[in-house]
């Protein structure tokens, strides 16, 4: 009898046993419904849509969702077919607009499994760390971020049906929509990174060639749905919009324009200095306009975006050729693309509301307050640092002047710029300086006062000054019947 419960405990382990190493022998057996078998890494369509779902239940006062568009399934064979477009806004819904945008767009390409899941993990991101990082509830009371992150979903579903569930990045080609046209085999379908207007072109014609860039531009609903929402925004805040498309492969930062080796864009050494600024932790690379590196590309969302609405765009390439081309590998995904992917987004979110000038000067670092309960005094300090964060670029950079403003940020037209007279250069490296403000706290209001920090750098070989980074800190007022005092670094309550 005593044996029986033993026997029991032996056989259930042993079939624990043969079960998992089953499993282990075969990825599809454990492959959750939410990822892409054999890439674990990666959720899956339906994985994404429920994450979505999760995240307008659980953050209803940041996030708002906009159905722009059908893709081609769902136009053309209609309900129960296909799938909408959709585009998550983030922000702080209590600050009034029109605010600057940063729009981030993912895959076009339909097997960019990693710079979807990018995109998608960068919102997490900032929705898990609005309430206790002040430099993210910064960017999200005075800015906004919209989100697309399947631009191309018919496609994806495809491109997802490659996978064997071992994680063969090779099999999984699938680029294009599933618009079939006059394709007589199953490899129909239009290259909608292609398929915009600006130079756009009809090579290749034939529609089973996996770059056909469509009939003509703007041929597909995706691109059309795409276009109308840039063009609403663009028209709502004209000037205010860093656009930024995700793909895969090649380990390039790309500015406009990809369709020529000859035509400069214009402003083009600060466009160099913002694709250095978002390489800078990356494997990715910054090219210059006629760099031998990357072919032209006629049609392409950036160039159309920039060019026809004005907005500053950029083009991320991520991903290496051993790493798994177009579809990375989990392991190469996760150690060496996510981390560094994010927190080049995030530096892309505080280069708003002017990219192409706060890319060139310094980033506020270690901002910290301190009491002294003698003089009732709070003394804010920090680095300014513009000579670290640029890749591939010979600028000479020295911290020129530091300023602060309360309550709004210094780009505000309403913001009273003061000067940090108190802050020393490094001996060796202009470009760091170290500087502390000190603030009476008996001036505060009762309710504590937002001070914002921002340095200005000169670029000795440009011959120009250029603000950076905005940074923010909470002071909270004096207790003047206790005569207490705990600064906070955080977002006002």
């Amino acid at each position: 009898m005593h044996n029986k419960p033993a026997r029991v405990f032996l056989l259930s382990s042993l079939f624990i046993l043969i079960f998992s190493l089953c499993a282990y022998a075969n990825p599809r057996v454990v492959a959750h419904t939410n990822t892409i078998p054999g890439f674990v890494c990666y959720r899956s369509i339906a994985g994404i849509k429920n994450r979505i779902t999760q995240l307008l239940k659980q953050y209803p006062q940041s996030l708002r969702v906009s159905d722009i568009g059908d893709s081609w399934e769902k136009q053309e064979l209609g309900e129960g077919f296909g799938h909408d477009l959709v585009v998550l806004k983030l922000e702080n819904q209590n600050t009034p607009g029109p605010k600057p945008s940063l729009v981030l767009i993912s895959g076009l390409k339909a097997n960019s499994f990693g710079p979807v899941e990018i995109n998608l993990r960068f919102a997490e991101f900032l929705l898990a760390k609005q309430q206790n990082r002040d430099d993210v509830r910064y960017l999200l009371d005075h800015f906004n971020v919209h989100f697309i992150f399947l631009a191309n979903p018919d496609g994806r579903v495809k491109a997802e049906s490659q996978a064997d569930g071992y994680g063969q990045s090779e099999l999984i080609t699938w680029t294009k929509n599933t618009n079939p046209g006059s394709c007589p085999n199953e490899n129909g379908g239009v290259s909608l990174e292609q398929n915009f207007s600006y130079q756009w072109q009809n090579q290749p014609n034939d529609p089973c060639s996996p770059d056909f860039p469509g009939t003509q531009a703007f041929s597909e609903p995706e691109t059309q749905a795409i276009r109308d929402y840039l063009q609403n925004l663009a028209q709502a805040n004209p000037g205010q919009q860093l656009l930024i498309n995700l793909e895969s492969w090649q380990n390039f930062i790309l500015h406009p324009y990809l369709y020529s080796k000859t035509h400069k864009v214009r402003q083009y050494e600060a466009h160099q200095i913002l694709t250095n600024k978002l390489a800078y932790g990356q494997e990715a690379v910054p090219q210059a306009f006629n760099s031998a590196h990357f072919e032209v590309q006629y049609g392409t969302l950036i160039d159309f975006a920039h060019a026809e609405l004005e907005m500053t765009t950029i083009n991320y390439r991520l991903g290496s050729e051993l790493g798994g081309r177009d579809v990375s590998q989990c392991a190469y995904f996760e150690e060496s693309l996510v981390q560094a992917a994010l927190d080049s987004l995030f530096r892309a979110l505080k280069a708003l509301p002017k990219p192409l000038e706060y890319a060139a000067g310094p980033e506020i670092h270690n901002l910290k307050a301190s009491y002294d309960a003698e003089s009732k005094k709070v003394t804010i300090s920090g680095l300014a640092d513009s000579s670290t964060f640029y890749r591939h670029t010979n600028r000479v950079t020295s911290i020129f002047e530091l300023s602060y403003s309360f309550d709004v940020p210094p780009w505000h037209p309403q913001a009273n710029l003061l000067p940090i007279e108190n802050f020393t250069r490094d001996l060796d490296y202009p470009g760091l300086a170290e500087f502390s403000l000190d603030l009476d706290l008996t001036k505060i209001p009762a309710q504590g006062t937002m001070v914002y920090i921002q340095g200005m750098a000169e670029d000795g070989v440009r011959d120009s000054f250029d603000a950076g980074f905005v940074e923010r800190i909470w002071i909270k007022a004096l207790d003047t019947e206790l005569n207490l005092y705990l600064p906070i670094v955080r977002s006002k309550p």
